[in-house]
C-alpha cells in the first residue's frame, strides 16, 4: 500500500512539474490557428491538474462565448448529443455568474464544492448542465484569459480534480497559480492567433474586392462580364 502511495506521489509531481508547464507554454505559441489553439489550451490545462472537464470561454462585448467544452465522462464517445448542450449560449459578463464574476474582476475563484458555496457572495454556480446531463460538477477553478496589457479575452474553467485513483477532490492553491501563469501566457498566444486570423481575413477580403474589380475593368463598353452583348 505504502508502494502504491509513493508512485502515486510521483505521477502527481510529475504532472505539475513547472518546467512541463513551460514546454506547454512553448508550444503553444507556435499555433497561429485559433481554433486549435483553444482545444490545446482547455486539453492541457485540464491535463496538467488532472481536472475532468473544462470549458473555455471567448468574450465579446458584455457576454462571454462558450467556445469549448471537454468532459471525459461526457463525451469519450462519437455523436454525444451532450457534447453541445450549450454550445449556443452565453453568459452575461456581471458577477452573478462563476465566469461572469472571473471576466468583470479579473480575479481567480477556487471552490471546493459549487452545491456549498456561500451565500455572502454575489455568484452562484448554475446547475441547469448537470440536471441536462445527469453530470455532477463538483470542484472548480476559474481563471481569467488575461493578456499583459490586461485585456480579457475570456475565462478558462477547469472542473472535478480527480486524484490517481479517480476521486474527484477540490483543486489545490498551486493548482491556482500554475493555471493563472498558464492563462496568462495563453491569453497571449490567443491574442496572437486573433490577429492574425483577422490578417488573413482581411487579405482575404481585399483579394476578392481586388479579383472583382479587375473583371469589371476588362467588361467593354456594351459588354456583360461574360463576354456576350447586350440585347443579344
Amino acid at each position: 500500500m505504502e508502494a502504491l502511495d509513493t508512485a502515486s506521489s510521483i505521477r502527481s509531481i510529475i504532472r505539475r512539474d513547472p518546467t512541463r508547464l513551460l514546454q506547454i507554454v512553448e508550444d503553444i505559441y507556435y499555433i497561429k490557428d485559433l481554433d486549435t489553439l483553444l482545444v490545446k489550451v482547455l486539453y492541457e490545462a485540464r491535463n496538467f491538474v488532472n481536472a475532468e472537464a473544462g470549458t473555455i470561454y471567448s468574450a465579446k462585448g458584455r457576454y462571454l462565448y462558450f467556445s469549448y467544452v471537454q468532459n471525459d465522462a461526457l463525451f469519450r464517445g462519437d455523436g454525444s448529443k451532450d457534447k453541445y448542450a450549450y454550445s449556443n449560449k452565453r453568459l452575461v459578463i456581471d458577477r452573478n455568474s462563476l465566469a461572469g464574476y472571473v471576466a468583470t474582476t479579473g480575479d481567480a475563484l477556487l471552490v471546493d464544492n459549487v452545491y456549498d458555496i456561500s451565500s455572502n457572495v454575489t455568484y452562484h454556480f448554475n446547475p441547469d448542465f448537470d440536471r441536462k446531463t445527469a453530470y455532477k460538477t463538483q470542484s472548480i477553478l476559474v481563471v481569467p484569459l488575461e493578456t499583459t496589457d490586461h485585456q480579457i479575452l475570456g475565462v478558462l474553467q477547469l472542473i472535478n480534480a480527480k486524484s490517481d485513483n479517480g476521486e474527484v477532490i477540490p483543486f489545490s492553491m498551486q493548482d491556482r497559480l500554475y493555471i493563472t501563469e498558464f492563462a496568462r501566457n495563453a491569453a497571449n498566444a490567443i491574442e496572437k492567433a486573433k490577429l492574425s486570423r483577422e490578417m488573413v481575413l482581411r487579405m482575404v477580403k481585399l483579394a476578392q474586392s481586388g479579383s472583382a474589380l479587375t473583371r469589371s475593368s476588362c467588361t467593354k463598353p456594351g459588354q456583360s462580364a461574360t463576354g456576350s452583348k447586350n440585347g443579344r
